[in-house]
């Protein structure tokens, strides 16, 4: 072995010459190994990009596959969708038409109500019309009596002044 013993350590001690030496043994086996890392390098880059574009289109693929999927799964929702909302229009559309004739019938009904009542109306105004005509017509009777009986009262006063009664 070509090694020299240093004094403050036990251990053995390559010189310089025996370390080039043996660096210039492995520098071939290294660049070798550099050029089969690049080799190697190469066919991984290769095998990768394959597998990036094989899986690019197996997940285009899938994407495919998957949109004509949500696709179907959108028209047989808006399909259940639109029946159902056709449904609540019609149910809608037969309260709507309940409602309108509970309401039509409570107007009539109430219209009628109404006009009963203000025949009553009209009819106790036409009797209070007909008790203060009856009642107009008594006043003007009793002014027409109390001034003839005025006017008659003077003729006997004068009479009665002048003696010829």
């Amino acid at each position: 072995m070509n090694a020299i013993l240093h004094e403050d350590c036990e251990a053995f001690v390559l010189t310089n010459e025996a370390i080039e030496v043996h660096l210039s043994y492995l520098r071939p086996a290294v660049e070798a190994l550099g050029g089969k890392i690049d080799q190697l390098n190469k066919k991984l880059d290769d095998k990768l990009d394959e597998f990036n574009r094989k899986f690019d289109d197996r997940l285009g693929e899938v994407n495919r596959k998957l949109d004509d999927k949500l696709d179907e799964l959108n028209r047989k929702f808006d399909d259940k969708l639109g029946e159902v909302n056709r449904k609540l229009d019609d149910k809608l559309g037969e309260v709507n038409r309940k409602l309108d004739d509970k309401l039509d019938e409570f107007n009539r009904k109430f219209d009628d109500k109404l006009d009963e009542v203000n025949n009553k109306i009209d009819q106790r105004d036409r009797d209070h019309i007909d008790r203060f005509s009856r009642i107009q017509a008594s006043l003007d009777g009793l002014k027409w009596f109390l001034s003839s009986a005025a006017v008659l009262a003077s003729g006997v006063s004068i009479a009665h002044s002048l003696g010829w009664i």
